[in-house]
């Protein structure tokens, strides 16, 4: 199982690309792009265990609504990080 930093590597990798540097200016659409056409960023992401979500042996749930969530949660701490 990915464990905190695993998850939100993407999430941050997307955040500092971005002229703000700020999680909130983070969108779902821009991460998804970065975790399917680009496999070498952020390549600390386990990106075949993320995949798992979708499957009925993993979280069962779209990709985009795991991103979706774990955006919202990392959003939430975003002032305590420093993004």
């Amino acid at each position: 199982m990915l464990n905190n930093r695993e998850k939100y590597l993407e999430i941050v990798a997307v955040a500092l690309i971005y002229p703000s540097k700020k999680l909130a200016d983070v969108k779902i659409s821009s991460v998804l792009k970065k975790f399917l056409k680009e496999p070498k960023f952020a390549s600390g992401t386990r990106r075949e265990e993320v995949s798992m979500c979708g499957k009925p042996d993993g979280l069962n749930i779209p990709l985009e609504k795991f991103v979706e969530i774990c955006l919202e949660a990392i959003q939430g701490i975003a002032k305590k990080i420093g993004l």
